[in-house]
């Protein structure tokens, strides 16, 4: 056990007070409260390599961009892809509208890119050359 400022830490008892208080916050807070105790939620998550489910938090609070990014850390360029293509257009609209605002701006396209570029090159070693050269396709026309 660690010790933080003199008192003992027990990581059991640390994630259930955050599972108990993101789910206190979406009954009784407002909305950026929720969402601010969300994110220390999905923080926690992607620290202790808990992916998957901090996926399912990120998509919550409609963080297409951090799904994105951890998916590709992750080496899901497949799922990246189809997860991108399969967002519809008026999300990918607020997608990029937020993304060009804040501090990803040109982080997406390049994202996109590396994710397709990804994704193509497990298409051609599994031998699948149309596809393949589909995937490279758009990762240049982004």
């Amino acid at each position: 056990m660690d010790l933080i400022l003199g008192l003992q830490f027990d990581p059991i008892n640390f994630r259930i007070s955050l599972v108990i208080n993101s789910r206190l916050a979406k009954i009784s807070l407002p909305e950026e409260e929720c969402a601010s105790i969300m994110r220390r939620w999905a923080n926690y998550l992607i620290d202790t390599k808990e992916l998957k489910q901090a996926i399912h938090v990120l998509l919550t609070l409609g963080d297409f961009f951090e799904v994105l990014v951890l998916l590709y850390k992750n080496s899901s360029f497949e799922t990246a892809a189809l997860f991108n293509c399969a967002l519809p257009d008026i999300l990918k609209e607020q997608v990029q509208k937020v993304i060009s605002v804040g501090p990803h701006s040109e982080k997406y396209e390049e994202l996109l890119s590396e994710i397709y570029m990804g994704y193509a090159e497990q298409l051609a070693w599994l031998g699948c050359e149309k596809l393949s050269n589909h995937y490279k396709n758009m990762c240049i026309n982004i």
